[in-house]
């Protein structure tokens, strides 16, 4: 007779997207960005552990949903979700009892959202980043990242002579019809505007412009 022994924890892999199927997007501050992180889980396995950073300008909403198809798994039962210490914004880490259920190739799909916030990077150098990896018995994935982007514009008036010209005001919206003006959070010193977080005490709606150099709005 001969004995055949099977690797118990085979290699699984993770996929991270934004809303559903891309790996960038837009967003202004205070856009909430929907985040899906698809486990391919392998039939035997055991110690599946997915770990979320996310960069500074990113507030998770503490909002993970897990589901397998159209069944959603049971928080406790299935899986917990905590804050680790390690820098990480939340892990959540499968029971056993769950994972012991796994017979074969299984997709996995954990969604969450999180929210730009006020210290968002704002450009496309950088991006404001959330990056997953999934832990399985002593080994790791390797990571999926996702990036989101913030931007700014510069705001001039001038007359006929191209002279700057102070004291004129605008307000700005989020389309062309858009009857409802972005509200703004102003820098006593510099004069820029950034975008205001919802409810942010401080907020203004009215842009003005100085004679001595274009004003920046910023996180859009």
């Amino acid at each position: 007779s001969s004995l055949q022994i099977n690797e118990k924890n085979e290699a699984p892999t993770i996929d991270k997207k934004i809303d559903s199927n891309k790996e960038t997007n837009d967003a202004a501050i205070g856009d909430v960005v929907n985040y899906t992180v698809t486990i391919h889980a392998k039939k035997g396995a055991t110690g599946y552990v997915l770990t979320d950073t996310m960069t500074k300008g990113l507030t998770f909403n503490n909002d993970v949903k897990v589901t397998v198809g159209s069944n959603e798994l049971t928080p406790t039962r299935d899986y917990t979700v905590a804050t680790p210490v390690d820098g990480a914004t939340f892990k959540v880490t499968f029971t056993e009892n769950y994972l012991n259920t796994i017979d074969g190739d299984t997709e996995i799909v954990v969604s969450y959202t999180a929210t730009v916030n006020k210290n968002a990077e704002i450009g496309t150098t950088t991006g404001n980043t959330n990056t997953a990896q999934l832990k399985y018995g002593n080994k790791s994935t390797v990571d999926s990242k996702t990036t989101t982007y913030s931007y700014k514009f510069d705001l001039v008036k001038t007359d006929n002579s191209k002279k700057l010209l102070t004291g004129a005001k605008f307000k700005l919206y989020d389309s062309v019809a858009g009857t409802t003006p972005v509200k703004l959070i102003k820098d006593a010193t510099t004069g820029n505007y950034r975008v205001a977080e919802t409810g942010e005490t401080g907020a203004i709606e009215e842009i003005e412009i100085n004679s001595y150099n274009a004003v920046t709005i910023s996180g859009l």
